[in-house]
């Protein structure tokens, strides 16, 4: 009879780990992140109307959940802001972009909290590392070992005066890449990492 006491006690055990192993993993939130089983709704953010008191946005008198865009004032196919919204408040990316599609800053937002966020979409072109990958020479841009989007800049010694900036896509110059003098004097236009054209400004 003084085994059952141990035999219990084992039972129990065995059935306390199999418990452990049946919960449901839990699962992974990232910040900002939409749930992905339905297509989210898309509007102009024009058409947002904004409560002053609580600062919710709304879409036909309802809080909007979705993406809602802004476009260039002259060009309006071209994407100027992206903002996403959960139950009215800004939650996940807001991001401005170039004509070219080149995330130019991007903020990140929880329940219309503004959050930290590491990853840098400016940076000194000095900063970046180059490498060549096949036989077209196409090069690939890294910043930390990680491909770059955004825009380099360089500066003259001082600091003062802004001599050069670059856009960036994936890795690869995508964008203008313009130089000054004060002024943009040229502008080489790259799409996918490969030479377009030449821009050069002028007075006129």
């Amino acid at each position: 009879m003084r085994f059952i006491p141990v035999f219990i006690l084992l039972i129990a055990l065995i059935s306390c780990n199999q418990e452990k192993k049946e919960e449901p993993k839990k699962e992974k939130e990232e910040l900002g992140d939409f749930k992905k089983t339905k297509n989210l709704p898309e509007c102009d953010c024009k058409d947002l109307s904004v409560d002053s008191t609580s600062n919710i946005s709304s879409l036909k008198g309802e809080a909007f959940t979705g993406i809602c865009f802004t476009y260039y004032p002259d060009d309006s196919t071209k994407v100027m802001e992206e903002i996403q919204y959960l139950e009215g408040k800004i939650h996940g990316y807001y991001r401005i972009y170039s004509k070219e599609k080149v995330i130019l800053t991007e903020d990140q937002y929880v329940e219309g909290i503004k959050q930290k966020l590491d990853k840098k979409f400016t940076c000194d072109c000095d900063e970046l590392q180059i490498e060549e990958l096949g036989s077209d020479g196409v090069r690939t841009y890294l910043l930390n070992g990680v491909k770059f989007s955004g825009v380099c800049e360089k500066y003259t010694k001082d600091g003062k005066i802004k001599i050069l900036d670059m856009q960036f896509k994936d890795g690869l110059r995508h964008g203008n890449s313009l130089y000054f003098d004060g002024e943009p004097i040229t502008a080489d236009v790259y799409k996918e990492g490969k030479f377009v054209k030449t821009i050069v400004y002028t007075k006129d």
